[in-house]
């Protein structure tokens, strides 16, 4: 883009390079078993010695899944992860979309799309962060881009090649220029290093937001056409590795140069940051471009089998024949599922006859995987 410096993360910040690294999400119980994977990949990745400080911004995980994210997080040297209640904030959103009303188009998304626009509020004493989607997957330390140069701007992000670009988008692209959208501009949210000092210089949440909300006159995703409204001249852009949406590996409507980028980053897998902003591979691999390194992480990390039971409990399939990994995946399941039940059961003595037939499968099946040779 003409006047517009594209950032390849190697000019590194030396006055953050000592910093805790901190990386935000936002996720319920249904998006908690995703979030494994991508804490998994960056936590594979990080620098030795340097503090991770990890971030899920939550209307609501349960204990259960939260102690799992604790036993994988807790498995690596300085490394903390947090939770922070948002369920606050969703009467000052309904606040703010009622008074936008209902002229144009307005797309339905949760409150929790909208928390992290409050970034600045919720972390007051960090001076910047790495907000991720739940569905990404990390491949490259990312202190990278947590260190590199903004140059003051608000937000360091990639442009959405596929809303701005793609033949299969003109509907939604038509749409968001008629909110005033510069397309060319335009960036995807779901990856971004984000400024939160100058986001509290510019009064991000706050007024300026609320006009955003109020005057964009279609509304199609949410928190996204916010920030690209109140940082459309306050953004560092970066390299598409960074955020390389899977939904452009199959479309050949792009143009020809950006087709040569992506080819070139798909033939060398120089991800920085892999987005499964289309399909989910959790959900249909089969259609899910990259959709085996998702996996391969979730089975090094030792979480497939939480995937897999998670989706099994949402659909009522036994499982997605080509999300199956090789391996003794199903004993693993069975082991996990065991040892829900038994957790399940209690400790009431009329319990005790039902813990000890549970403990006894799970005796049997432990025995499988050790003679598989296989252990978990």
């Amino acid at each position: 883009m003409e006047g517009e410096s594209k950032h390849d993360t190697t000019m590194i910040g030396k006055n953050l390079s000592e910093r805790p690294v901190v990386v935000v999400f936002g996720s319920d119980d249904h998006y908690a078993p995703y979030l494994l994977v991508v804490i998994a990949s960056i936590l594979r990745l990080k620098t030795v010695g340097r503090q991770y400080d990890l971030v899920v911004m939550t209307n609501g995980i349960s204990d259960f899944w939260k102690d799992r994210l604790q036993e994988l997080t807790g498995a690596y040297e300085c490394t903390t992860l947090r939770f922070i209640s948002c369920s606050h904030l969703d009467s000052r959103i309904n606040v703010l979309l009622e008074q936008r009303g209902r002229n144009g188009t307005m797309t339905q998304w949760p409150y929790a799309a909208f928390y992290r626009l409050f970034l600045a509020e919720l972390l007051p004493e960090c001076p910047r962060a790495v907000y991720l989607d739940v569905d990404t997957l990390v491949y490259e330390d990312i202190a990278v881009l947590y260190d590199l140069e903004m140059n003051g701007k608000a937000v360091a992000c990639v442009r959405d090649i596929c809303l701005g670009l793609s033949q299969n988008c003109r509907h939604d692209r038509w749409l968001l220029e008629q909110s005033g959208h510069q397309m060319d501009r335009y960036f995807n949210s779901g990856v971004m290093v984000v400024n939160l000092e100058q986001w509290r210089n510019m009064n991000v949440p706050g007024r300026n937001m609320e006009e955003a909300i109020r005057s964009l006159k279609n509304f199609l995703y949410a928190d996204q056409d916010v920030l690209n409204f109140l940082f459309r001249d306050e953004m560092e852009v970066l390299d598409s590795r960074w955020n390389f949406l899977t939904a452009q590996i199959a479309d050949d409507s792009l143009p020809h140069d950006v087709m040569e980028q992506r080819n070139a980053i798909l033939s060398s897998h120089s991800f920085g940051v892999i987005h499964y902003a289309s399909s989910k591979p959790w959900r249909v691999p089969e259609r899910t471009p990259l959709a085996s390194l998702w996996w391969q992480c979730a089975r090094q990390a030792g979480v497939a089998a939480d995937i897999v039971y998670h989706e099994m409990r949402l659909t009522g399939h036994q499982m997605v024949p080509s999300a199956k990994p090789k391996g003794s995946l199903s004993l693993h399941v069975q082991e996990w599922v065991l040892k829900i039940k038994i957790r399940l059961a209690g400790k009431a003595p009329s319990g005790e006859g039902r813990r000890r037939r549970l403990q006894d499968k799970l005796d049997r099946v432990k025995r499988k995987l050790s003679a598989a040779g296989k252990p978990r």
